[in-house]
């Protein structure tokens, strides 16, 4: 994505936001569609962020 950072983008309503319905079907993109790209962080940061944001589900 270009950055740094870790980033989670719902892709659905971002990148694919443009695209109908039938053609995001078709690509496999759903609702529930998030894209993580890792950035420069600590990984066990990284998977403790994961595992606090799971809890709050």
């Amino acid at each position: 994505m270009g950055d740094n950072r870790t980033l989670a983008l719902h892709m659905a309503s971002t990148i694919y936001s443009d695209f109908d319905a039938e053609t995001r079907k078709f690509l496999g993109v759903h609702e529930g569609l998030i894209r993580v790209s890792i950035g420069l962080e600590d990984p066990e940061v990284i998977a403790e962020d994961f595992l606090q944001a799971a809890f709050k589900l």
